[in-house]
C-alpha cells in the first residue's frame, strides 16, 4: 500500500514538473515528431520571441502564434531579437483573430485538429500559464501539452487579476466561456479592478527539454 502511495506521489510530481504530462502518458502511444507544435498565446513580445527561438532551435516543425498583438513581420522580429534563421519560415502560422485567452485556446485547438497535432509546447508568461493551460486542455484534450512559461516582471495587480480569471473559469465557467466577447471584456475589466485584494501566483519557469 505504501509503495502504491509513493508511486502516486511520484506520478503527480512528474505531472507537475512537465505541465501535466506523465511518463505513462508519453509511453502509452507513439508521438509522431512531425505532429508536434509550439503554440504561443501572445500578450507581449517576449512570448513571441521565446516561441520563435524554440522553433528555430528545432523544438517542433510547426509554430502557431495566436493573438491580435501588433506584429511587424517575422524577418524584422527575428532580426530585432537576434534570432538566427535556421528553419523554414513557412512552418510559422499567425492567428490575428483571437482577442482574449479564451479565443486563443479555441483558435489554437481548431488549428491543432486540422494539423492532427499530437504534442504541444505551450508558451506564454508565467502568470498567464495556469489559465492558458486549463483552457487549451479543455478545448483540445487529446494532444499532450507541456507548459513552457516565460519569466515575467509584471505588477501584482495584473497577476492577481489573472488569478481571479482563472478562478472564474475553474469554478464558474459560464461567467466567461459562454458570453459574447464584448460582455467578457467588461467582466474581465471588473475582475482586474478588484484584483488588489488577492494573493498572487506565477507558474515556475520550465527549463526542461525544449522549453
Amino acid at each position: 500500500m505504501r509503495g502504491t502511495a509513493r508511486a502516486a506521489l511520484l506520478a503527480a510530481a512528474i505531472a507537475t514538473a512537465t505541465g501535466g504530462e506523465t511518463a505513462s502518458d508519453a509511453q502509452s502511444h507513439y508521438i509522431d515528431p512531425d505532429r508536434t507544435a509550439i503554440v504561443v498565446f501572445t500578450g507581449n513580445e517576449n512570448r513571441i520571441a521565446a516561441g520563435l527561438r524554440m522553433y528555430m532551435n528545432g523544438a517542433a516543425p510547426r509554430l502557431f502564434i495566436t493573438g491580435n498583438d501588433e506584429f511587424r513581420g517575422t524577418l524584422n522580429f527575428l532580426q530585432d531579437y537576434n534570432i538566427p534563421i535556421t528553419r523554414p519560415l513557412d512552418g510559422i502560422v499567425f492567428d490575428r483573430e483571437a482577442r482574449d485567452t479564451i479565443e486563443n485556446a479555441r483558435n489554437a485547438s481548431v488549428w491543432m485538429a486540422q494539423q492532427r497535432i499530437q504534442r504541444v509546447y505551450l508558451v506564454t508568461s508565467d502568470f498567464h500559464m495556469s489559465r492558458s493551460l486549463r483552457l487549451l486542455r479543455e478545448e483540445a484534450p487529446r494532444p499532450l501539452i507541456t507548459a513552457c512559461p516565460i519569466s515575467s516582471d509584471t505588477n501584482t495587480q495584473t497577476i492577481a487579476g489573472e488569478n481571479l480569471k482563472y478562478a472564474a473559469i475553474a469554478y464558474a465557467p459560464n461567467i466567461l466561456l459562454d458570453v459574447p466577447r464584448s460582455v467578457r471584456a467588461k467582466i474581465s475589466g471588473a475582475i482586474v479592478y478588484t484584483s488588489n485584494f488577492l494573493p498572487t501566483f506565477k507558474a515556475p519557469t520550465n527549463n526542461a527539454g525544449p522549453c
